[in-house]
């Protein structure tokens, strides 16, 4: 199955998160949007996978693949001075939806937050997510 769901993406603008509920993190981060999977840094996209859609693009989103085409789509993706917030489906059996937050410093990228189940269209109803109620920090549990 091929992944076909349109999600909104950045806007362009930069947006102001409040991560201290998801823990140790600053209260006011400023991020800017990122537009294609390939301007993350090499070490975020080492830990999500090689061989991942921009978004809107097309991905393997069931447990059939089509030889070519991603078995990984970014949805969304967002930069800070040192923090990457990077929000990706991951296809396969259990259809995935993921959220990371990774700190980059000194040419080493850590995986500080993740969380999975969860489905957002945009980084507006991440931050709503946030102000309504704790996502769990899954880290340690997610299959990357």
């Amino acid at each position: 199955m091929l992944g076909c769901k349109t999600h909104t993406g950045p806007a362009g603008d930069s947006v102001q998160l409040n991560l201290e509920k998801l823990g140790p993190f600053p209260a006011n981060m400023n991020f800017t949007p990122i537009l294609v999977y390939s301007e993350l840094p090499q070490r975020v996209r080492d830990r999500i996978g090689t061989n991942v859609s921009n978004p809107n693009g097309p991905f393997n989103a069931g447990d059939v693949s089509i030889p070519g085409i991603p078995d990984r789509r970014m949805i969304f993706g967002y930069r800070s001075d040192h923090y990457y917030l990077v929000y990706y489906e991951k296809g396969g059996v259990a259809h995935e939806f993921i959220v990371a937050l990774f700190e980059v410093s000194d040419g080493q990228s850590v995986a500080r937050w993740a969380h999975s189940g969860k489905t957002l269209d945009s980084i507006e109803e991440f931050r709503k997510r946030i102000d309504e109620s704790s996502l769990p920090n899954e880290v340690n549990e997610i299959v990357w």
